[in-house]
C-alpha cells in the first residue's frame, strides 16, 4: 500500500471563489495512478461537497470534521449528535443572533430567521440553491445531525466554547470556521473527541495501514487535529500562522499550484 493522503477543501484544494486548478487535478490523479490512495478531509457533511469536486474520483472521504468517514464507498464510520445536547447548542447559537446551521444525511437544519438571513448574501443565494434545507425552530427530532456551524455571532469562539461546556458540559469542540475568512465570530461546533484527526484514524484502523503513512494538507483551524495525527503534515502557503507553525513542511498557496508542488515535494508524484 501507498501513502493516504488526506486533504482539506476550502483554501486546499480550492479557493474561496470555489476554483480549482487543473495542476491540482492532475496531481491527485497521479498520485492515485502511483499506487497512493487520496481522500478528501472536510468539516463539510458528504451530501454538500460539491459535485466537481466529487467528480475527481477520490478514494474515499472524512466529512464533517470525522463525523462520517466513507472508505471506497462504504460508511466504516458514524457519529452523530445526541438529540438533547442539539437542542442545548440550538438555543445558545440563537441567543447570539448568529445565522447558524447543523448539518446531516437528512440535509441541513436551519431556523426561519436564520435561512431568511442567509439569502441576504450572494453567497447564501447560491447555497440555498444547491444544499437541501430543512427549515424549522424544533430540532428535536433530528437524530442525524453531524456538526454545525454559525457566523456572525456577537462573541468570540473562545466565549462560544465556555458557555457551551456551561451549559450543556464538555459534549462539544468550538472552533473558528474554515470558510471564508478567519474571524473569531464565525465557528465549527463539532462533538468532542471527534474531528478530522479521530476520522483520519478510522480509516488507517479500516485499512490496516500505518499512521507514519499518513500526510495531511490544509490551511486553516479544524485542519489542526488532522496536521496533529498524521505522519507528514503541509500547511498551505495561505495557511493560518498557527498552522504552519505545526507543518513539516510550508508548500505554495492554493492559487500557486500548492498541492501539485507539496506533492512533489513528497514523491507522490
Amino acid at each position: 500500500m501507498g501513502k493516504l493522503v488526506f486533504l482539506d477543501i476550502d483554501g486546499t484544494i480550492i479557493n474561496f471563489n470555489k476554483e480549482i486548478s487543473e495542476s491540482t487535478i492532475k496531481a491527485i490523479k497521479k498520485a492515485q495512478e502511483n499506487g497512493h490512495k487520496v481522500f478528501i478531509c472536510s468539516g463539510r457533511m458528504y451530501g454538500i461537497i460539491d459535485d466537481f469536486i466529487k467528480d475527481i474520483g477520490f478514494d474515499g472521504y472524512v466529512a464533517s470534521a470525522g463525523a462520517r468517514v466513507i472508505v471506497d464507498g462504504k460508511d466504516v464510520f458514524y457519529r452523530t449528535i445526541e438529540p438533547d445536547k442539539l437542542v442545548k447548542a440550538w438555543e445558545i447559537l440563537k441567543a447570539h443572533k448568529s445565522v447558524f446551521r447543523f448539518k446531516g444525511i437528512s440535509g441541513v437544519c436551519m431556523g426561519p430567521d436564520e435561512y431568511r438571513q442567509m439569502l441576504m448574501t450572494e453567497k447564501g443565494k447560491m447555497i440555498s440553491q444547491t444544499w437541501k434545507f430543512n427549515i424549522t425552530d424544533d430540532v428535536a427530532g433530528y437524530t442525524d445531525m453531524e456538526s454545525g456551524d454559525y457566523n456572525n455571532a456577537d462573541i468570540t469562539v473562545d466565549e462560544m466554547q465556555k458557555e457551551f461546556d456551561e451549559k450543556i458540559g464538555e459534549y462539544f469542540t468550538v472552533i473558528m470556521a474554515s470558510f471564508d475568512e478567519a474571524t473569531p465570530y464565525f465557528g465549527e461546533v463539532l462533538i468532542k473527541g471527534v474531528n478530522k484527526g479521530s476520522g483520519i484514524a478510522e480509516v488507517v484502523k479500516y485499512l490496516g495501514a500505518k499512521q507514519e503513512d499518513t500526510i495531511g494538507i490544509g490551511d486553516s483551524s479544524n485542519d489542526i487535529d488532522m496536521l496533529n495525527y498524521v505522519g507528514t503534515a503541509v500547511a498551505m502557503g495561505n495557511a493560518l500562522n498557527e498552522v504552519k507553525e505545526l507543518a513539516d513542511f510550508v508548500t505554495t498557496d492554493v492559487d500557486n499550484d500548492g498541492i501539485w508542488n507539496a506533492f512533489k515535494k513528497l514523491n507522490l508524484i
